[in-house]
């Protein structure tokens, strides 16, 4: 029988994450390591690739254990229909499995990471607004405050006489609920 010291709870793509004798190594579902690794972080699998940080960068592996996309960025995100979420000098952007950057490293604010509805929020010129998967922005970004989309709506709001405004967009950008109202409860716990 073998032990670890510390496992992933979740398996992606059929592996998971272990912990064991100082490293982090890939297992598959029948407790075999298949990737041994010297990084100091290793992320789950999406669509064939996984991050892999060291000394500060991070990058991406295939399932051969191999670096396809090279340990260069501050952050790097799962992928999601072709393209992942990275970070360089706290400035955000996508790219695609290739390693091409496709939307520019300019945006800032942690909560870019995935497209929701065909869009994500970005922070940019310090507003929010949502590009779409080419990056052309859809949803100007003109919003003091953005939540994420729900149900094909997203929360916003814009300071009006040191007050937050708040209504909700659709994902065209138009505004379906007016900015007038003070406060929304987001649950958390559904």
């Amino acid at each position: 029988m073998i032990y670890f010291d510390d496992i992933g709870v979740f398996f992606q793509e059929g592996l998971a994450i272990a912990y064991r004798d100082g490293k982090y190594i890939y297992i598959n579902k029948k407790g075999k390591e298949v990737i041994s690794s010297d990084y100091s972080e290793l992320g789950s699998f999406s669509e064939g690739l996984a991050t892999v940080r060291h000394n500060l960068k991070a990058g991406y592996m295939n399932k051969q254990g191999k670096i396809v996309i090279p340990m260069k960025y501050d952050e790097a995100y799962e992928f999601d229909k072709g393209l992942a979420c990275v970070c360089k000098g706290g400035k955000f952007g996508f790219i695609n499995k290739q390693g091409k950057v496709v939307i520019p490293i300019k945006y800032g604010a942690y909560y870019v990471l995935k497209f929701e509805y065909g869009l994500s929020r970005v922070y940019y010129n310090g507003k929010w607004g949502c590009i779409d998967r080419k990056g052309k922005m859809v949803v100007p970004a003109e919003y003091d405050f953005m939540w994420f989309f729900n149900d094909g709506i997203a929360l916003v709001g814009k300071e009006a006489g040191g007050k937050l405004k708040c209504g909700f967009i659709n994902s065209k950008g138009k505004l379906v609920i007016p900015l007038k109202y003070e406060r929304f409860w987001i649950d958390s716990l559904s």
